[in-house]
């Protein structure tokens, strides 16, 4: 909250007139609907400008660190994308974001199917990836939180993959441990 309050401070010259908010005393991050498309309040707008910086300082962060330990190890998440599809609305910039991986992990429900006659697939973080420089692994369900398991689905995964510039070098689903939770 304090670090916000800062930036609000140092980037609008007026923030009570500009932002249209009472006291920058008790000014705190604005909550977030789900189902929010469009952003037109002017502090929610301040405050994805704030964190689109602040996500992508901090991954950068943790990428160098992780460097000064090992110079030749490989920095990689879980960017749990297409599972939001407001992501703009989380003041996360994907391509910055997605950049700062070595290996960027996919998980959503997005497991190549047509639905309702939409194309439903993991083309987009996949071209991201490439654009960005970074390799992606996608990480897909299929509906209803199962996982996919006979050799044509894994194959329609993985020849996914290929299509559009992720990487082929398993499922990633096929690493989890038998017995937890949502394990193959």
């Amino acid at each position: 909250q304090q670090d916000f309050r800062q930036y609000v401070r140092s980037h609008f010259a007026n923030p009570l007139e500009e932002l249209g908010i009472v006291s920058l005393d008790n000014l705190s991050i604005p909550q977030l609907q789900s189902d929010e498309q469009i952003v037109t309040e002017r502090l929610h707008q301040a405050w994805l400008s704030w964190r689109v910086g602040i996500v992508s300082s901090v991954c950068q962060e943790l990428r160098d660190y992780c460097r000064e330990l090992n110079p030749e190890a490989l920095f990689s998440g879980n960017i749990i994308y297409p599972r939001m599809n407001n992501w703009h609305l989380r003041g996360v910039d994907v391509y910055n974001y997605i950049r700062l991986f070595d290996i960027a992990y996919a998980e959503g429900h997005n497991f190549p199917r047509w639905e309702n006659g939409i194309a439903v697939n993991s083309a987009p973080p996949m071209i991201m990836a490439c654009a960005a420089g970074s390799n992606l692994l996608p990480g897909v369900w299929l509906p209803g939180t199962v996982l996919p398991d006979t050799p044509d689905q894994i194959a329609l995964n993985l020849g996914e993959s290929l299509a559009y510039g992720g990487h082929v070098t398993a499922g990633i689903w096929a690493l989890r441990m038998k017995g937890r939770k949502y394990a193959a």
